[in-house]
């Protein structure tokens, strides 16, 4: 990977003058990858003896299918590299682990100037609060987020406390985010539901 430091120079010139060539500044950068695999195994006798019961190696691929849909899920939201005696950045050990979103996202260090977590210190929930976080998502991404490519994961209440607050003024959109699932949007970003998220009620 590379990142570039600085791009080519552009100065004024005189009429029909011209400007050397110049080109930008690429700093090269090294990333290390996880990668996560499933692996299912169904021996030729095994199909056989239980083919009168249906494809063993169909259900063995449907299994392995759904486990790695899992591990995909839990490593992606609670992976972290520490916990496979990685740095932070760089795991090592033979089934390392990479940072997933809440290692990710929970840093409240405000010295980097690029804080990934705003702490609310137990406020009530408002539509200055989704704001807020936008804005930082926006801030640190460094492109726009009010569209449908990004969205907001919220608990039940959180989102129940939303709906609350909207239901008067109306403002309700939705949006198609996967095929035939439309949830509602605020500033056109969809709120998403999640049981994974603990519920703190309705403040």
């Amino acid at each position: 990977a590379a990142s570039r430091g600085s791009p080519a120079m552009a100065v004024a010139c005189a009429d029909r003058g011209a400007r050397i060539v110049g080109n930008s500044v690429y700093n090269q950068a090294g990333y290390k990858m996880a990668h996560i695999q499933s692996v299912g195994s169904v021996t030729g006798y095994a199909e056989a003896v239980t083919a009168t019961f249906g494809s063993l190696r169909r259900r063995e691929i449907m299994g392995a299918t759904k486990g790695y849909y899992y591990d995909m899920e839990c490593t992606m939201c609670w992976g972290n590299a520490q916990a496979t005696g990685g740095d932070g950045v760089n795991p090592i050990q033979s089934q390392p682990q990479f940072a997933g979103l809440d290692t990710l996202v929970s840093n409240f260090d405000t010295t980097t100037g690029y804080p990934n977590s705003i702490d609310f210190a137990h406020a009530a929930l408002s539509l200055g609060t989704l704001d807020k976080l936008a804005d930082r998502v926006q801030l640190n991404a460094k492109e726009p987020v009010f569209n449908s490519g990004w969205m907001y994961i919220m608990s039940t209440t959180a989102k129940s406390k939303i709906s609350q607050i909207l239901v008067n003024q109306q403002r309700f959109q939705q949006v198609e985010v996967a095929a035939g699932l439309l949830v509602e949007t605020y500033r056109n970003i969809p709120m998403i539901e999640t049981s994974f998220l603990s519920s703190y009620g309705y403040q």
